[in-house]
């Protein structure tokens, strides 16, 4: 069996946000201030807390949203949106606990991962009738900056009794898409 224990684990965020309209124009702006901080050891078999080092990560982001919208006529609207967000990694990706319940497939997690950031930008038109019936169309572009990526290598390490395959994550790649929809 093993142990993870979280001696200190904490978020702290700031929000703002402030909206208006001006004639056939209105706006809305936010921003997000998180720091995140936090400390973990994993105890496998014959460990013990003292022998053991600890994780520790912390990180701060900023995070602004924009949403400008032009009024063309009663039933025609532009949309022009931004915002920028993160994923933080989940507790089975950052557990450094190395599981050799298969001895040629071992693997770990990796507690010095970063979470995922991503911006997306998105161009709307809406057209409403009085009907309740409504037409959206849209194009977005989105970004993902230090992907957590799970990553396979072979280890052929004589200690390990030859050809070992282990797995882990990374914070590595990004990612692009472009598309719209209707």
């Amino acid at each position: 069996g093993y142990v993870v224990l979280f001696r200190i684990v904490y978020f702290h965020a700031l929000y703002l946000s402030y909206s208006s309209q001006i004639d056939n124009f209105g706006y809305q702006l936010g921003l997000r201030g998180e720091y995140t901080y936090f400390e973990t050891q994993s105890l496998g078999y014959g460990q013990d807390a003292a022998s053991t080092p600890w994780y520790k990560n912390d990180y701060f982001g900023l995070f602004p949203t924009v949403f400008l919208t032009y009024r063309l006529t009663e039933s025609d609207e532009l949309q022009l949106d931004y915002t920028r967000r993160l994923q933080r990694p989940w507790g089975g990706q950052l557990n450094p606990f190395v599981n050799i319940t298969d001895s040629s497939n071992i693997s770990y997690g990796n507690p010095l991962l970063l979470p995922q950031y991503a911006n997306a930008y998105e161009f709307n038109y809406i057209k409403t009738w009085k009907e309740a019936q409504t037409l959206s169309i849209s194009a977005y572009y989105r970004s993902t900056e230090d992907m957590v990526q799970h990553i396979s290598y072979l280890d052929a390490t004589p200690e390990l009794g030859g050809k070992v395959m282990k797995s882990t994550y990374f914070n590595i790649g990004e990612s692009r898409s472009i598309g719209g929809e209707i």
